[in-house]
C-alpha cells in the first residue's frame, strides 16, 4: 500500500475508538501548524497538517474508515 498509513499518521492503533482518533487528530494538527513554525519549517508543517486532516477525513467518518479499513485488510 503506498498511500499513508492513517493511523500511523495520527499515531493511533487500529482499534482506537472514534474519540481517541479525534482527539489524537486535534493533538496532530496541533503539533504541526504552520503557524507555530518558522519561515524555513512552514512548507514541511504545512505537508504534514494537510496529512493529519487527510487520515482525520477518513478515520474521522465511520463509513470512510470501514472502508478504509477493508482495504487495508484486502491489501495485507
Amino acid at each position: 500500500m503506498s498511500d499513508p498509513d492513517h493511523y500511523a499518521v495520527l499515531g493511533v492503533e487500529p482499534t482506537a475508538d472514534p474519540e481517541t482518533i479525534r482527539e489524537a487528530w486535534r493533538f496532530q494538527l496541533r503539533a504541526f501548524h504552520p503557524d507555530r513554525f518558522s519561515s524555513e519549517q512552514h512548507a514541511r508543517a504545512e505537508r504534514m497538517a494537510k496529512r493529519v486532516n487527510e487520515a482525520w477525513q477518513v478515520l474521522g467518518e465511520p463509513a470512510a474508515r470501514a472502508r478504509y479499513d477493508r482495504q487495508r485488510r484486502d491489501a495485507a
